[in-house]
């Protein structure tokens, strides 16, 4: 059972689309995430009931919501990667859902994360607070995310800053503002991890067994203080909901538009992931140039 959630709401690279083991309707990608200090690189399943194929030359940028945890070593099976190592990965999850964007879209918009849950820790002289979200993705049981909060100065919190008790269960939302992680492995690191791969596949080196991402810190944009009901709500019939004719007062039309679908010209370009100057995103298609001369 979930003790807390923790989701991300962001504009996404997604690449290296595949079938999942045993599982028919849901889809791997390796998707790219902008963050200010760091590109992000996340393993995720997506469940489509309609069974859409994405199998694509091109990456393709979307907006996605997602349930995210911390990537461990653990998850590399689930994840199936064709492409990735262990060591290339920050997050893991499952996507809830997708939406295709147009090819010249800019991906370097910072990502928003809603976390709810107990409060482990406070730092009050530096009005920040921490969760240690725990929850079940698609990709693990067991996932877990730290996440850290600061109240930064701004007039929203001008007058007051509330800050929660390590007790307080709460529900909290604002933009991904840094993130901590590993020094990435050398390339004598990494040759020296493929070799070993190499010779003892049951054997993880030390750059598999490490977790790439320590923690995320979000500004605090709001701020709920969730508690709990001491007695059973009394049921109730709902009432019919008033229809008013909103669509008379605006000049737009959803009717003059199709309900969109997945395709190749609505998606990105392997550009997008170059613009992003991520050196993960180069080495990695660099590699797959290599592999394919």
């Amino acid at each position: 059972m979930s003790q807390s959630s923790a989701l991300i709401s962001a504009i996404v690279v997604l690449d290296h689309p595949r079938k999942a083991a045993e599982k028919p309707y849901s889809t791997l990608f390796d998707g790219l995430i902008y963050a200010e200090n760091q590109i992000l690189v996340a393993g995720l399943s997506y469940y489509d009931s309609s069974n859409t194929s994405y199998e694509k030359p091109e990456t393709m940028t979307y907006w996605v919501i997602a349930s995210i945890s911390r990537f461990v070593p653990s998850m590399i099976k689930e994840l199936q990667p064709t492409t990735l190592a262990v060591s290339d990965y920050h997050l893991a999850g499952s996507i809830l859902r997708l939406i295709p964007l147009p090819k010249d879209t800019n991906p370097r918009h910072t990502p928003s994360v809603f976390v709810s849950g107990q409060v482990s820790e406070i730092l009050s002289n530096a009005s920040t607070f921490t969760i240690d979200a725990k929850q079940r993705t698609a990709i693990s049981q067991d996932g877990k995310l730290l996440t850290r909060w600061l109240f930064p100065d701004s007039p929203r919190w001008k007058i007051k800053k509330p800050m929660p008790s390590p007790t307080s269960i709460v529900s909290v939302f604002g933009p991904l503002t840094h993130v901590q992680v590993s020094a990435p492995p050398s390339d004598s690191e990494r040759v020296r991890s493929e070799s070993r791969d190499t010779a003892d596949s049951n054997t993880p080196s030390q750059s598999q067994t490490r977790p790439n991402l320590h923690w995320i810190q979000m500004n605090v944009e709001s701020l709920s203080f969730l508690g709990h009901a001491r007695t059973p709500i009394p049921p109730s019939t709902p009432s019919e909901p008033l229809v008013t004719p909103v669509k008379k007062k605006f000049k737009f039309d959803f009717d003059a538009f199709q309900s969109p679908t997945p395709s190749s010209s609505q998606g990105g370009t392997s550009a997008a992931v170059d613009d992003l100057g991520s050196p993960l995103a180069k080495g990695n298609l660099k590699r797959n140039r290599d592999r394919t001369d």
